[in-house]
């Protein structure tokens, strides 16, 4: 059943949020793997400092961000808006494509041979279709500009 009618879009969001996960761990499962066959063996311990600080996994950074604005959203007592929701869906459309920042596409483009990471891939792009499309052009970015989605990833961004 969709949050929609109750005038929100909790469970969608909540639905994209764990897709997103899934994507996350398979590519960084993948980039564990390279570190390893350059490194040696990662202990149980190491893949978070890994994550966190080794500039090789710096380009999964994009998504660990991601998540962290999901998370926050989706604790709000208010379920997102139609309008968060489908500035949502047009960001996370933007990191999966070639016009993504950091070097995340070029980084995960190779890695769509990985059938885990292709899969993980196709069910977060088919989850976000269940999103609300952004809102037209001309009144877009003043409308993502207004709402708790664009001012907690503005406040990411900030220097």
């Amino acid at each position: 059943m969709s949050s929609q009618s109750a005038g929100g879009y909790r469970w969608e969001v909540q639905e994209v949020a764990a897709a997103l996960t899934h994507l996350h761990r398979a590519l960084l499962d993948e980039q564990r793997t390279e570190h390893e066959r350059a490194h040696g063996p990662v202990a149980p311990g190491q893949l978070l400092h890994l994550a966190l600080n080794d500039p090789s996994f710096a380009w999964l950074r994009v998504l660990s961000e991601f998540m962290t604005d999901l998370d926050a959203l989706l604790d709000e007592e208010d379920p997102p808006s139609e309008l968060e929701a489908g500035a949502l869906r047009w960001e996370l459309q933007e990191v999966l494509s070639a016009a993504a920042e950091r070097g995340f596409w070029d980084r995960c483009l190779p890695l769509l041979q990985v059938p885990a990471v292709a899969m993980a891939y196709g069910r977060l792009r088919s989850v976000l279709e269940r999103l609300p499309a952004a809102p037209p052009a001309g009144g877009a970015e003043e409308a993502r500009a207004n709402h708790r989605w664009a001012i907690a990833r503005a406040g990411r961004r900030a220097p």
